[in-house]
């Protein structure tokens, strides 16, 4: 038995003061590109923006009706980082900008602070240098070769903008401290409270983490088992009503399969090293190769998809490797320190070669292009643009040359203007509803939107100017800014010339692009319509792309979430009409509430027919009032004394409420993609926060009062005082 002799290899190689330096430069770097080069005219970076900017103004578990048909803000996506931008945007109100990039300045410093920290809690010089070096290195890793790691890098903070997930990460990195040089349940508490209230990959890994060892090992049960409980009771204020709701929450699945090679490279160290590691490097490596295999089965065995919860897996890739890295350095720190057989020396000297080369081959390093489309200092200049919201309540649709700026567009808009009403945003599961929104897109721009979707290629521009005409009915669009060159990289050839089409002759089969102003980004330039309504058919005389409406009962549809065809039928059912020149007054209701609805309509009105009367909304619709009166609050007036079948085009949620003038209630039924209601007269819809919203408010401030007062009480008594 003898010690691993490594000294040689890293002990003089590398010094504290070089390594601090590398983190200073990287550090400063970053911190160059984010108040040089910041490109916030990107979809996530404008939309964690735009989502601070509305939690500044109050709406965190509120209903937020100026992106997609409106959602709760709050709701599925943890409030840690709205409250921070919040903060730095208040510290710097004349500059929204501004106080965004100090935020950002934060975040780098911060991460690389915690890796830096993480490195020390190795007890010899040489792992914490290593540690510190190969952390760092997966820092400055670029996407390579279709791999799509996303989250805890410098170009996903910089070009993606996963801010969320880096902030997740400071604490991250930190807990992982902690849980190196020992559980204590008052930072470990703490720590994964901020986990959780950052981002909810962050907080499945540590999740993870901690089920692992509290399962594999006998160390530390009672401190894990009561920092998980603590966190969750203080982050009740979050958990609860995302849990109580999630039944709202759409997702999607996406897994990547190029992570194989890193499953391969943990399994031989789990392998060939089992008794060497300690029991933390074993859970950490056992749940990288956990990270990294279900991808790979996803990806390559599309059969096993059903078998896992829907999810973005890729993102825990990035996990996978720095939980990797992480247990490679903790075998390395125990190789340092103890004595070893001869055998064991020589497989680690060798799997530690063909480990760097793996890092050098497989991946490349991030060197931003300064000055390029991803490294701009984002421009915007308006030039006679006119109002950016209308008075009937109507929606801006932005269609740019590429995917990522356009969504940006409508979120920095809104940064500017909260009136200011848009097609898209950044948290796109929010709605279920967003699962027609994006078959639209899907279909008239041919591009990968956000979630599931379906493509009809086969049509002419007349068929795209038919679909156009449908999609700004259903949601209320008013306004169109389009790219003025119209080259629309993103788009296939057929959708691209459509579109040229329609701004060359300047009109659809119903509406007329009325020029109102343009503008540009990064150079840019984009051109402002508004719709205008051209009135050819009787039954469009009532302009039917208004915030709420008379429908038949006679022309509603059932559909099925849970059918995977559900969509397309959406879909084909406007393109049968369009073949054959007509409009589709089709309305798809949850065909669990077709049912109730038609039973109602009966019951209040004793129509019993299944004629469709397309002529009821003549005069009718132009008299149908709405006025938005705060957020989530809207009065809606239905002429005559007869209950009618009004659709309101915003996004269905349960805690909207329907209520007469004398406070009856109405109830609501789930529209695809708006709400209906069988009602008339003066109407109050309005977003009421239920109790178990209030109880989990309170139950989060009784527990932190608690434990700011009585900590060291609770843990004398449940035996956890160090």
């Amino acid at each position: 038995m003898k010690k691993l002799k490594l000294q040689s290899i890293s002990g003089a190689s590398f010094s504290s003061r070089a390594v601090l330096f590398l983190y200073l430069f990287s550090a400063s770097f970053s911190l160059f590109l984010i108040w040089n080069h910041l490109n916030y005219i990107q979809m996530d970076l404008a939309g964690h923006l735009s989502s601070g900017a509305w939690f500044q103004r109050g709406y965190f578990h509120q209903y937020q009706d100026a992106n997609f048909l409106g959602y709760v803000h709050g709701l599925f996506y943890p409030p840690l980082e709205d409250f921070l931008i919040s903060v730095f945007r208040t510290l710097l109100p004349r500059s929204p900008v501004v106080g965004f990039q100090l935020y950002f300045s934060f975040l780098t410093c911060g991460l690389l602070t915690s890796l830096f920290l993480l490195g020390s809690a190795f007890r010899s010089p040489a792992s914490r240098h290593l540690t510190r070096i190969l952390l760092l290195l997966v820092f400055w890793l670029s996407k390579y070769d279709g791999m799509y790691f996303q989250g805890l890098s410098l170009e996903d903070l910089l070009v993606t903008g996963l801010s969320s997930q880096i902030l997740g990460g400071i604490f991250f990195f930190l807990f992982l401290k902690e849980w190196i040089r020992g559980l204590r349940p008052f930072p470990t508490t703490v720590l994964l409270t901020l986990i959780i209230l950052s981002h909810i990959v962050v907080s499945l890994v540590s999740l993870m983490i901690l089920a692992l060892y509290f399962v594999l090992t006998r160390e530390s049960r009672k401190r894990i088992a009561f920092a998980v409980i603590a966190s969750f009771l203080l982050s009740a204020f979050y958990l609860i009503p995302f849990l109580a709701y999630k039944s709202q929450l759409t997702t999607s699945t996406i897994y990547i399969g190029d992570v194989w090679q890193l499953s391969l490279m943990v399994l031989i160290l789990l392998g060939l090293f089992f008794r060497q590691l300690s029991n933390l490097a074993r859970v950490l490596l056992v749940t990288s190769f956990l990270l990294t295999v279900v991808n790979v089965l996803g990806h390559w065995a599309p059969a096993l998809q059903e078998f896992f919860p829907r999810f973005h897996y890729y993102r825990l890739s990035i996990f996978a490797l720095y939980l990797g890295v992480l247990g490679y350095s903790m075998l390395w720190d125990e190789a340092y320190r103890s004595s070893w057989p001869a055998k064991a020396h020589q497989q680690f000297r060798v799997v530690s070669v063909v480990f760097a080369v793996a890092l050098l081959v497989r991946f490349s390093v991030f060197i931003p292009e300064l000055g390029g489309p991803k490294f701009q200092a984002s421009r915007v200049e308006f030039k006679d643009l006119g109002p950016t919201q209308f008075e009937d309540y109507g929606r801006y649709w932005v269609i740019g040359s590429q995917r990522s700026a356009d969504f940006g567009i409508d979120s920095f808009l809104q940064v500017q203007n909260p009136e200011f009403r848009s097609l898209k945003g950044l948290y796109w599961e929010s709605s279920r509803n967003n699962l027609a929104l994006s078959s639209y897109l899907a279909t008239l721009l041919s591009s990968p939107v956000v979630l599931d979707h379906y493509f009809y290629w086969g049509y002419d521009c007349e068929a795209h100017r038919c679909l156009l005409d449908h999609f700004f009915r259903d949601y209320n669009v008013k306004g169109l800014m389009i790219e003025k060159e119209a080259t629309l990289k993103y788009l296939s050839s057929e959708r691209r010339q459509c579109f040229q089409e329609l701004l060359k002759k300047g009109e659809t089969k119903l509406y007329r692009l009325q020029p109102k102003g343009s503008f540009s980004v990064q150079g840019t330039e984009f051109s402002n319509f508004w719709l205008e309504s051209k009135a050819r058919e009787k039954i469009f005389e009532n302009e039917t792309n208004r915030v709420v409406e008379l429908v038949s009962p006679a022309n509603l549809i059932p559909y099925n979430r849970s059918d995977p065809q559900a969509f397309s039928n959406f879909m084909k059912s406007i393109f049968m009409h369009c073949q054959t020149g007509r409009m589709s007054r089709a309305t798809f209701v949850d065909s669990k509430q077709l049912p109730q609805l038609r039973k109602e309509w009966v019951t209040r009105t004793g129509d019993a027919s299944t004629e469709s009367s397309e002529a009821l909304a003549g005069a009718q619709n132009r008299e149908l009032q709405w006025t938005r009166e705060a957020p989530g609050r809207f009065r809606i007036h239905v002429p005559g004394d007869q209950d009618q079948l009004i659709k309101i085009k915003l996004n269905y949620f349960p805690l909207l409420k329907l209520s007469r003038t004398d406070g009856s209630q109405v109830r609501l039924y789930d529209g695809f993609p708006s709400i209906l209601a069988i009602a008339h007269g003066d109407l109050l819809l309005e977003f009421k926060k239920s109790a178990l919203l209030y109880f989990s408010y309170g139950l989060s401030v009784l527990v932190f009062l608690v434990f700011a007062v009585f900590w060291r009480p609770i843990q004398t008594k449940l035996g956890l005082r160090p």
